[in-house]
């Protein structure tokens, strides 16, 4: 009988302390990290940026003609666009894509139809810009140039990007004990971290001018693939203590 009785004082002294304990904890107020009662919040960012040499190129030409019908307007650009095609056949290095292909109906002051007109676009993509001067040469007696784009190729992106992002990082840890140390803190925490990467570079637009002077004189052409510029973010929070 002795026993049990002990057991039981046992069993009532361990339950009294665990209600003790739950009861200090329930009336103890909670420190939030960013409680200004309790320290201070200090927003802060960092950048990083670098210029990316371009691999890949984006030429676009078109082929805008008129004629008393639609089908005739539609019969000379699928000519234009097959010729151009052929011209093409055989380069493995590009890749062409076909595009903005628009038939529309012309009126007079009286809103009757006088002719027709319409156009087609195609871009020639490709990394081998030192063969880009005779793909010009290929393409120019069947179509119009329009515009050129230099890229930079998505694994070269995403390589530069994971160098930035490591060296925005080491900058956005040295910031942070930087701010701490100004504000004369032993001990700081950073309790929030953004982190904004590009979706893609921006393109590098040729100059119209310069382009067009290149491909009037194939002899000699002047292209210049140019850089994109990549940028990455970072925003945070960092709390310092009283």
């Amino acid at each position: 009988m002795p026993k049990i009785l002990d057991s039981q004082r046992a069993y009532f002294s361990a339950g009294l302390l665990i209600f003790m304990v739950l009861a200090l904890f329930l009336n103890t107020p909670a420190v939030a990290d960013d409680d200004p009662k309790h320290g201070h919040s200090i927003h802060f960012s960092v950048t990083e940026s670098n210029r990316v040499d371009n691999d890949l190129v984006a030429v676009t030409f078109r082929y805008v003609t008129q004629a008393p019908t639609a089908e005739l307007v539609m019969q000379a650009i699928n000519q234009k666009m097959q010729a151009a095609h052929q011209a093409l056949k055989g380069v493995n290095t590009i890749e062409v894509q076909t595009a903005q292909y628009h038939v529309n109906p012309v009126y007079d002051k009286n809103r009757v139809i006088t002719h027709w007109q319409g156009q087609q676009s195609v871009t020639v993509r490709t990394a081998n810009q030192a063969g880009l001067p005779k793909l010009l040469e290929k393409i120019q007696p069947f179509l119009s140039y329009q515009s050129m784009s230099f890229y930079v190729s998505e694994d070269k992106q995403q390589q530069a990007k994971d160098q930035l992002l490591d060296k925005a990082l080491k900058q956005y840890q040295t910031k942070a004990k930087h701010i701490a140390a100004s504000f004369g803190a032993k001990h700081y925490q950073l309790i929030e971290t953004r982190i904004d990467l590009p979706n893609q570079a921006m393109p590098y637009r040729e100059n119209t001018m310069m382009t067009a002077r290149a491909m009037s004189d194939m002899a000699a052409p002047v292209v210049e693939a140019g850089k994109s510029e990549l940028q990455v973010q970072i925003t945070g929070k960092l709390f310092i203590p009283h």
